[in-house]
């Protein structure tokens, strides 16, 4: 029995003391560009591993795989854990692999050192799972075109090409250093295709449009992907079914360049900008016939095929007595497999301030037809805006009758407290030296003076009597309130501009012909009124010029609140000034 228990105590004595970490290689001759696996592998359960420095010798594809397996032979159970890389071999010669180290039951093992032979090719490729995986999987690029012009949109296409399982796809991103890009919604449906003369799977799995910004011979970078690839294997599991494994693997597109030639410099037009595709080119005016101070869209449509995101929009001649608001974009502009189409619309809103007969003038637009190799200008039409009084002018709508009233209260108010019979006592002592006399001389001189620094800009004689001015704006306002009552919605919110704009001109001292936003809102933050009043002004002219500016249906049912909150934020800009 104490035999028994010796020799089992040397057993147990003589297998903890020489566990080691084991190393093998796919292949111990391999040729350049080659790649091959090492693996690391211990009985039992390790921690704490450490790789060896495998040097510029070789590359790492990939790697650590771990893996671990246990089994159970005549009711003994051992367990294996594993560490596997990919490398590549990079040049020819005889290279020593350095041990690797891990922790086990509390000691530091190491595996011995290795030696691969790397040669200039060998006859027979190895058949490693990395090795079939790179040989069953293909990232492919292609473009639409191989030559183009500087401002020419050019499509790439790029296919993964897979007669294996694969799963975990991991793009990476793709810098196109000299190019203008945009990504294209594509489909990723899998489908079959003949490759390099065997079936395959393949999908796409990105499509972007490049636009050259410069001339030369470019090269496109090619794409890398990471992705785990399934090799099926010749093991049966547990349950007789066949068994493969997993490889992590990274692939990388073709090499793929593209010539980009310079457009042409002869005949080149002075008003071309760039346009470079196939368009066509016109205005569009909403209406010919509006009052004054009402709004009208002009829309500049430029629509076709070629680098239709990247256009400068020809610029407007139109009158100085006509505001022109900044334009909007609604672009309708689509990128497909196909390149870039579509419109390109610009949209102005025409607000005219006097009445009279008012011509936009031609413009001019100019492509490049990479087609025909030519420049082509087109040009607009002549378009007419036929500008009427505005039915609703304050000044126009105010009776008679009112104003004749109003200049009796005022004469009434002057005369009631004249006295008919003065006290003769008044003039007892001498005129020259009494007090009405000192007045009447000062009263012409500080008169003078008033007009002097009213004339400086020193005194502002409406922030002195502002009364008329908020006055006015109030009978504009009812003059609203009926207009919404009536149900006259095209005239009611053009009548509300001309309110603020006839405040603006009245109470700021702005000139019509500079009653633009932007100068109204310098204006206010020059004399001092809060950004949040400014802010909210300009709020409610955009919001007006947008009932005009659509025609879509909108609610209405606040409005009258609007126009009371509209007074409410002129008497508080007024009380400012």
């Amino acid at each position: 029995m104490f035999k028994k228990i010796i020799i089992l105590f040397l057993f147990i004595f003589q297998f903890n003391f020489s566990q080691t970490l084991d190393v093998q290689l796919s292949n111990n001759v391999v040729g350049v560009n080659e790649t091959f696996e090492i693996k690391f592998s211990i009985d039992g359960k390790g921690s704490n591993f450490v790789p060896p420095n495998f040097s510029e010798n070789f590359t790492l594809i990939s790697g650590p795989m771990r893996s671990s397996s246990t089994s159970i032979i005549n009711g003994s159970m051992t367990q294996e854990t594993s560490y596997t890389y990919v490398l590549r071999a990079n040049k020819i010669g005889v290279f020593t692999i350095l041990p690797a180290n891990i922790r086990y039951k509390g000691k530091t093992i190491g595996s011995k050192p290795i030696t691969v032979q790397v040669k200039k090719s060998t006859s027979k490729k190895p058949n490693t799972p990395f090795e079939i995986a790179s040989r069953k999987i293909h990232l492919v690029v292609s473009s639409n075109k191989k030559t183009c012009y500087v401002g020419e949109p050019v499509v790439l296409t790029y296919k993964i090409f897979f007669n294996l399982n694969i799963g975990g796809l991991n793009q990476k991103k793709v810098e196109y250093n000299g190019f203008w890009t945009e990504s294209v919604n594509i489909n990723t449906e899998t489908k079959k295709a003949n490759f390099k003369g065997e079936n395959y799977n393949y999908a796409t799995i990105s499509q972007v449009v490049l636009i050259p910004q410069s001339s030369g011979l470019k090269k496109i970078t090619p794409m890398e992907i990471e992705l785990v690839a399934s090799i099926p294997s010749n093991r049966r599991d547990f349950f007789g079914m066949l068994t493969s494994q997993n490889v992590d693997l990274k692939i990388a597109s073709n090499d793929l360049q593209l010539t980009v030639l310079d457009l042409p410099k002869e005949n080149k037009p002075t008003s071309f900008s760039g346009a470079v595709g196939e368009y066509d080119f016109e205005l569009k005016l909403e209406k010919n016939k509006i009052e004054v101070n009402e709004s009208c869209l002009l829309n500049l449509v430029i629509s076709g095929n070629g680098n239709l995101n990247l256009l400068t929009a020809p610029e407007l001649k139109l009158s100085n007595n006509i505001e022109v608001f900044e334009s909007k974009s609604n672009d309708k502009i689509i990128f497909n497999s196909r390149g870039i189409s579509g419109k390109k619309i610009d949209e102005y809103l025409l607000v005219p301030r006097y009445k009279g007969n008012y011509v936009v003038d031609p413009i001019t637009f100019t492509y490049f037809n990479p087609n025909k190799k030519e420049y082509i200008t087109l040009d607009s039409d002549v378009l007419k805006i036929d500008v009427i009084p505005s039915k609703y002018d304050v000044d126009e709508t105010v009776s008679k009758s009112d104003y004749n009233k109003e200049k009796i209260d005022i004469l009434s108010d002057d005369i009631r407290y004249i006295k008919v019979n003065p006290s003769k006592d008044i003039f007892k002592e001498n005129f020259v030296k009494s007090n009405i006399f000192l007045v009447l001389l000062i009263i012409p001189i500080i008169a003078l003076l008033f007009v002097i620094l009213i004339f400086l800009n020193i005194i502002d004689i409406l922030k002195i009597f502002p009364s008329s001015v908020i006055q006015k704006v109030n009978q504009r306002l009812d003059i609203a309130n009926k207009l919404l009552n009536d149900e006259k919605f095209d005239e009611l919110f053009s009548h509300l501009l001309d309110t603020m704009f006839y405040y603006c001109e009245k109470r700021l001292l702005i000139n019509k012909s500079e009653l633009k936003i932007n100068n109204i809102l310098n204006v206010m933050t020059n004399k001092k009124i809060e950004k949040k009043l400014t802010d909210e002004f300009s709020s409610f002219v955009k919001q007006f010029e947008s009932y005009n500016y659509s025609k879509k249906k909108r609610n209405l049912d606040n409005i009258k609140q609007t126009i009371t909150q509209l007074n409410e934020l002129i008497i508080k800009i007024d009380n400012q000034l």
